[in-house]
């Protein structure tokens, strides 16, 4: 056994705090501007944020097959993008652009991707420039609703194949994508989450930690874009509530208050893009009960979700194996399938 390189001891010299007559400059600022835009915020409750023009812009979809997907693709279409439509499922995908080019004549094309592939979001990208040139907006989309607990006995194939599709295509996609935009100074990222990303849900750990780790995600890299004094590429966070995009989720939830229409989602998604909000949730008044509650006792953050009760059924593959979205969890279908 090699042997390893040891570490130097601590330093012995004891740490001060640093400028601390400028922090405290800093932080009089700091709340200056705080209440500044606590007033800002509540006159946008009134007044709408202004909304910028994506006449023209490239807009880059994944998870087009139905549900959220399919919808903002029909909203985008509608402002006067040229949508690319990726999807694993081939002939979801091409119901989807066939309703788009008819909503907007010419403004869809459709792609075939395994977002947890790698190879095949590098391949993605080759097909999207050639056809339609640099992306102006990702919308990584793409998910799988699942139950899953660490409490079953879930298959790790399940496992495994649930994070790519849910987290790590974030990843490849932003890799594969964001180098172009850095290079043009241009560019919006949108990664669609959860409401689950901000409040726990029951039966769905595996679920839920994918959507937490897509915040932390677009977190750290807008922090990393802002070191460019001079950026302009925005980033959005999209947390929704539970969306009815199919039978076949909404029979694998319980929630009380009602599901969302994709629809709806899918304009407000549009709408929170144009305004370069950084995270917001859909309803919007979400975000800021489920924030509060973080401050508040634990007792009373149990009542709260008691009285607010969601929870996923735990995931049962061998009753659900006719349903594609299974099926990519269980390793039988990739972007190869026909």
């Amino acid at each position: 056994m090699s042997d390893v390189e040891s570490l130097p001891p601590p330093l012995s010299e004891k740490r001060h705090l640093h400028n601390p007559l400028g922090l405290a400059l800093q932080l009089t600022v700091l709340f200056v501007e705080l209440f500044i835009s606590m007033l800002v915020s509540l006159y946008h409750i009134f007044v709408p944020l202004p909304q910028k023009d994506i006449t023209g812009q490239v807009v880059l979809i994944t998870g087009t097959g139905r549900g959220i997907g399919r919808e903002l693709a029909k909203e985008f279409a509608r402002k006067g993008c040229k949508v690319a439509c990726a999807e694993i499922q081939p002939n979801l995908n091409a119901e989807t652009i066939e309703l788009v080019n008819k909503l907007v004549p010419d403004s869809c094309k459709g792609y075939q991707v395994d977002v947890g592939s790698l190879d095949s979001v590098r391949a993605l990208k080759k097909q999207v420039l050639s056809d339609l040139g640099s992306v102006d907006i990702l919308v990584n989309n793409a998910g799988i609703i699942a139950g899953g607990s660490l409490t079953t006995d879930l298959d790790p194939l399940l496992i495994e194949n649930l994070t790519k599709v849910n987290f790590l295509s974030h990843i490849w996609m932003c890799k594969t994508f964001l180098p172009e935009m850095i290079a043009r100074n241009n560019g919006h990222i949108v990664c669609i989450a959860s409401m689950s990303a901000i409040s726990g849900l029951a039966n769905a750990c595996l679920y839920t930690s994918c959507k937490w780790a897509i915040t932390g995600l677009m977190e750290s890299l807008r922090e990393e874009l802002r070191l460019n004094p001079k950026n302009k590429i925005k980033t959005s966070v999209v947390c929704p509530y539970f969306v009815n995009t199919s039978a076949e989720y909404v029979n694998n939830w319980t929630c009380r208050v009602p599901e969302l229409s994709a629809e709806r989602c899918a304009k407000d998604i549009v709408r929170g893009t144009r305004e370069n909000q950084v995270i917001f949730s859909i309803p919007r008044e979400q975000y800021f009960a489920a924030c509060f509650m973080k401050i508040v006792p634990q007792n009373v953050r149990d009542r709260f979700y008691d009285i607010f009760k969601s929870k996923v059924n735990n995931i049962r593959v061998d009753e659900k194996k006719h349903f594609a979205s299974y099926k990519i969890l269980a390793g039988e279908f990739n972007a190869k399938t026909k």
